[in-house]
């Protein structure tokens, strides 16, 4: 997908949702439950039902995702496995946002030039139980 000109509809991020989770975990069907849907300032969460296939699945990615969560804006689908509800993985991620939006912002004021905070991020998102499903442009 061409994430140059995002701005999603639904539609297009529960595509978007289940063509990351079908390329992550090729030996699984998802679909997404249509009761389990969270629209949020960024995108929307959804709610996934997985079922496998008779096949042994891949030690890095075993464990498919619970929800998955679709930014409107960059294309940018996150899922986890932890037993959070919709709105507890919209709220981590939508703290996340707000933290690095508030360190690109600030920056320059403090002549930090060290990541910009965003390695700080990134592992507080892994230990959230955060997996990124798609690569967003550099």
């Amino acid at each position: 997908m061409d994430y140059s000109e995002c701005n999603l509809t639904k539609e297009e991020a529960q595509d978007s949702a289940l063509l990351a989770l079908a390329k992550r975990w090729s030996g699984t069907s998802f679909r997404i439950r249509e009761t389990e849907v969270l629209v949020t300032a960024f995108g929307w969460v959804f709610g996934i039902e997985a079922t496998t296939e008779d096949k042994v699945m891949d030690g890095d990615h075993s464990v498919p995702p619970r929800l998955v969560l679709v930014h409107k804006d960059s294309g940018q689908v996150v899922g986890t496995s932890r037993p959070y509800t919709l709105m507890q993985f919209g709220k981590i991620y939508d703290g996340l946002l707000t933290r690095n939006l508030a360190n690109t912002r600030n920056w320059c004021l403090t002549g930090a030039h060290r990541g910009l905070g965003l390695p700080d991020i990134a592992e507080e998102a892994r230990r959230a139980g955060l997996e990124a499903l798609t690569e967003l442009p550099k």
